[in-house]
């Protein structure tokens, strides 16, 4: 494969990486705006619940929520994957593009790779165990993608929560 072919296949893979940053924040939106109407509406519903069917009403979104959350997570998770995956194809083409090298001693990103973040930063990590970088791993504490879980965490432990209240003021009826 010749460098310009090469060069046409690292633009496309740039292009998937942003492609994939910005479906996964895409997605992850609409799953926070999502579950905040669903707890919105779960506890609306139990604070003006005067009847059984309201309650159970009440607590049947609850456990939508409590679905809606878990599947939040696993589409964040996912979307990670498939994020680390064009970032390890990009890595790759620019190692054979000789991308990625610096001068003697210079700062890792003072290279022509394109890797705006941190970890995409990091080439020789990447390329020296694929199988390490493209494996599910949780993400680091200050990465944004744990900062999503923790919110769709919290989503299910409110919602989880609101069950329980619902059913509680259910059975005390």
């Amino acid at each position: 494969m010749g460098r310009e072919e090469l060069f046409k296949l690292y633009d496309l893979a740039i292009q998937e990486y942003r492609f994939q940053v910005q479906f996964n924040w895409d997605r992850t939106k609409q799953h926070m705006i999502l579950n905040t109407a669903i707890v919105t509406v779960a506890f609306g519903m139990m604070q003006v619940a005067n009847r059984w069917d309201t309650l159970l009403l009440s607590a049947g979104t609850f456990l939508v929520g409590i679905l809606s959350a878990i599947f939040a997570w696993q589409a964040v998770e996912t979307g990670h994957r498939y994020y680390r995956g064009t970032v390890f194809k990009a890595a790759l083409i620019a190692e054979l593009l000789d991308l990625h090298r610096s001068p003697a001693g210079a700062h890792d990103r003072n290279n022509l790779h394109v890797a705006t973040l941190a970890g995409t930063a990091k080439i020789r990590e990447i390329l020296d165990d694929p199988a390490l970088y493209l494996s599910a791993r949780p993400p680091k504490r200050e990465s944004v993608t744990f900062g999503h879980l923790l919110i769709f965490g919290l989503f299910l432990v409110i919602n989880l929560g609101g069950l329980i209240m619902a059913i509680v003021r259910f059975t005390n009826r």
